[in-house]
């Protein structure tokens, strides 16, 4: 098990080192944008803002992305008090610190387990820089795995260092947090089992015996994370419509063999790897032969474990790391994502270690050895700085993956997201476009309804209603369910004067998704289309008692008032929108137009100005068009 050193200390600083220069590696992503999940995690997540105690709940209670991970939220959540939205930076700072602890520590595992400089360096630098890495390291919302394995490495250090209950109890706690920071944890257990078995194979019953309380402990632990994450998971499962439960047997191989070849030979990769196109009732040949393949690799390893002792131990360290992420029990809708290999490559460096080892320490002079890991640099540092910039922003992201998979209707579907959002309606159509020209019969396509209502609505914002009503109908067609097309057809008959057709669509919104505040403020804008003020007023009432801070409502119901002849009315209502929402200078400029209908232009000109001050075109205009400055 112990190869024989010729050095007689291997120094500690080495490890330091080595994270030092795997926090250089990745050093380009601290100045990556929000992308992807981080709306889930920071941007839109009402967890953030403050840590009192209604945000404290939220994070202990709520699911983000079919995952339930506090302590993560709640590290997240400590950095948006410093950094805030302003800023990522701070964010992916504390990533790569935690990503260079995990580094060091791995380096003070393995002294336990290997005598010879060597294969502490290099298992330590293949987890340390690594271009499959990056997705983990430099993506902010990865912060799960930096923190879980940070956590994990602290347990399993403890658990090879430190004897007695003191010792248990910090296991215990490590592993606790590192259960609460990301599910996948669970495997620790058998992390710490065969540990004990490599280091005293002979003692390894003895062993269990005398520390069985603690280690039914730990599993029952593990078990009660499994389950929690598992009753998590909910729409995150993935899609069967295409890929069927009898095939996850099939993905599950192709994920065993998928990581330990992007190790050794990390090209093309994507932040998203899709499930191959499925034309009939079998998986792809490369996932029906993976099994097979498997097999062999199992079958000669097993015959050279004697030849090779390292082999065994990596794999199966390999094994506990993998099987939780190797969709056996698939969730999402990619095969097989980078992320997932952080953990497990420390025991595909040890099985590469356990095949080349020998070789190396047999057959090159000791000095000579240094090479080797300068030579793992000058191979793996590159592409690793290289890849940080893929995560830089959506485009890079997104393009990047579109360029290695074009049938990835995510992909395309995002990079529309992205374009809409930005006003580039033309880049944002050519994209939605194709994200709807993409089979979802053939390709999983988890956005396919998503594509087709925003083609639908870039064509409502280009005023080009026939191609927004086509798409809107072909969406009903195929999802008659989906009610965000209801509302955005009662939107765009409304916008082309057909308030009665405008009404029976946002009905049908209704009855899909009842007493949707947004649904029934546009039903009440509907109502004053069709001049029933009245039933217009009852909605918007009934609406102020469920959502008393809703300034729209308010907004409309002093439109009303004006529209009955109550000037007054109409005035009292603008007052209640000013005073909580003190920037909205759409009621401004309403509350400016009321009041010199009632004779009070001084009034109504101060109201313009301090609109048309804080950068308010329509108040600059209207100033204008009376000679008026600001």
């Amino acid at each position: 098990m112990k190869t024989k050193s010729t050095i007689p200390v291997i120094s500690p600083y080495l490890g330091w080192g080595i994270a030092i220069i795997s926090m250089l590696a990745y050093l380009p992503g601290i100045y990556g944008k929000f992308v992807w999940d981080d709306e889930l995690y920071l941007t839109a997540n009402p967890q953030m803002g403050k840590l009192d105690a209604a945000h404290l709940k939220l994070i202990l209670t709520e699911i983000i992305a079919g995952n339930w991970h506090p302590l993560t939220m709640l590290s997240l959540a400590i950095d948006f008090l410093f950094n805030g939205l302003t800023s990522t930076t701070g964010y992916h700072i504390t990533n790569l610190v935690l990503h260079g602890a995990n580094t060091v520590i791995l380096y003070f595992i393995l002294l336990k387990f290997f005598k010879h400089w060597l294969p502490i360096v290099f298992i330590t630098l293949c987890f340390g820089i690594h271009p499959l890495h990056v997705e983990s390291v430099t993506w902010i919302s990865e912060r799960k795995d930096v923190l879980y394995v940070f956590f994990y490495f602290l347990a399993w250090f403890v658990g090879l260092n430190f004897k007695g209950n003191q010792g248990k109890i910090l296991i215990t706690l490590f592993f606790a947090l590192s259960c609460l920071s990301k599910a996948v944890a669970v495997t620790f257990p058998l992390t710490l089992l065969l540990s004990y078995y490599l280091l005293s194979p002979n003692d390894i019953l003895a062993k269990i015996k005398k520390e069985l309380p603690w280690f039914i402990l730990w599993f029952v632990m593990a078990l009660g994370t499994g389950i929690m994450a598992i009753s998590a998971q909910g729409e995150s499962v993935r899609d069967y419509k295409i890929y069927q439960l009898s095939d996850n047997f099939f993905v599950g191989m192709y994920a065993l063999l998928f990581y330990p070849l992007k190790l050794i030979a990390p090209f093309n990769l994507s932040a998203y790897y899709p499930y191959p196109s499925k034309i009939n009732t079998l998986p792809p040949l490369l996932f029906l032969i993976s099994p097979v393949i498997l097999g062999i690799i199992i079958f000669l390893f097993w015959k050279l474990k004697s030849k090779f002792p390292q082999i065994i131990p990596g794999a199966l360290f390999y094994l506990i790391g993998i099987l939780p992420l190797a969709q056996f029990l698939p969730v999402g809708n990619c095969v097989a994502a980078d992320r997932y290999s952080y953990l497990a490559s420390v025991g595909i460096a040890w099985m590469l270690w356990g095949l080349i080892g020998n070789y190396l320490l047999q057959n090159i002079k000791e000095k000579l050895l240094w090479i080797i890991p300068f030579a793992y640099l000058a191979l793996y540092f590159p592409p690793t700085w290289i890849r940080t910039n893929v995560w830089k922003d959506t485009v890079t992201l997104w393009t990047d993956v579109k360029d290695k998979y074009p049938e990835v209707a995510m992909a395309h579907y995002n990079l529309g997201n992205y374009y809409m959002d930005g006003g580039n309606n033309a880049k944002a159509l050519e994209y939605f476009k194709t994200a709807c020209n993409i089979n979802p019969k053939q390709n999983l396509h988890p956005n396919y309804e998503h594509a087709w209502n925003n083609l639908g609505n870039v064509y409502f914002q280009e005023k080009q209603y026939p191609q927004a009503l086509s798409a809107y109908l072909y969406l009903i067609n195929y999802d008659s369910t989906y009610p965000g097309v209801y509302v955005n057809l009662g939107n765009l008959y409304r916008d082309i004067k057909k308030p009665d057709s405008a009404l029976f669509y946002l009905n049908k919104a209704i009855f899909l998704q009842p007493n949707h505040p947004g649904i029934l403020q546009n039903m009440g804008m509907v109502m004053i289309d069709l001049g029933n003020l009245s039933a217009a007023d009852s909605i918007y009432q009934s609406l102020l008692k469920t959502h008393p801070d809703l300034g729209m409502v308010m907004q409309q119901l002093g439109v009303i008032q004006g529209m009955k002849g109550n000037p007054q009315g109409a005035l009292d209502w603008y007052a209640k929108v000013l005073q909580i929402q003190p920037n909205n200078h759409l009621t401004r400029i309403n509350a400016a137009v009321t009041l010199n209908q009632m004779g009070r232009s001084d009034s109504a000109i101060y109201l313009l100005q301090v609109a048309a001050r804080s950068g308010f075109p329509q108040a600059q205009e209207m100033l204008k068009s009376n000679g008026l400055t600001w």
